[in-house]
């Protein structure tokens, strides 16, 4: 039987050259696409991929946040991270939410495949430009030892949609809260950050790998 594959990915040309590639006689499914971090976790429990392909910068809900949640809803559904990112925070914070394969888009077409097999046999999996460059050595010391952030996972889908220029009433609908449980969303975040503009807290999403400056 075919790999059944979830791709998740913002930019719709590099989403169909994907697709392409994977389809191009490898034994692989792809089942649906999504362009944005909540399209993803709704698609993985209705369609039940056997893995979920995904980048990290994703808009509305990133690949953090959209990996935890598909995880922790539907833990059959692994996942396998292609993204431009190389920090080595990011990767680790990548295999503590649930993934289980890392790879650069620079990589070969072929290394994704492997990647994809190697998952559907239950082994993680590193990308070799990110072993090449040490990151790969490092990741297995640091999954178990990164401090998981202070902030709830509301707290952090705020202050994605913060940075991203949501205005309070606009995150209200998109969350189906009360404009005033975001005010004190918003007011968690700047005490548990330190930070108290808009300009600081994207500063500090960035770091964290909660949100891009593209």
């Amino acid at each position: 039987m075919p790999v059944r594959v979830l791709l998740v990915e913002n930019k719709v040309m590099v989403r169909q050259g994907i697709r392409l590639l994977l389809e191009r006689g490898s034994g692989i499914e792809v089942v649906g696409e999504a362009g944005d971090g909540h399209m993803a976790v709704k698609l993985a429990l209705t369609h039940l991929p056997d893995i979920v392909v995904t980048e990290i910068s994703l808009p509305g809900l990133n690949g953090f946040e959209a990996t935890r949640q598909i995880r922790a809803k539907k833990p059959n559904v692994n996942v396998v991270v292609l993204s431009e990112q190389a920090n080595m925070r990011f990767v680790a914070r990548m295999f503590q939410v649930g993934a289980l394969a890392y790879l650069l888009k620079e990589e070969s077409d072929r290394e994704l495949v492997k990647a994809i097999r190697e998952v559907q046999a239950g082994r993680r999996y590193i990308g070799p430009k990110l072993v090449n460059s040490f990151v790969g050595d490092c990741v297995q010391n640091i999954v178990n030892g990164v401090e998981p952030s202070s902030l709830t996972a509301r707290e952090r889908e705020v202050l994605q949609l913060v940075t991203e220029g949501k205005k309070s009433k606009q995150i209200a609908h998109l969350l189906g809260v009360s404009t005033k449980t975001v005010g004190s969303h918003r007011q968690n975040l700047m005490e548990k950050t330190g930070r108290y503009s808009v300009a600081e807290l994207t500063k500090y999403a960035v770091i964290e790998g909660l949100t891009s400056l593209e």
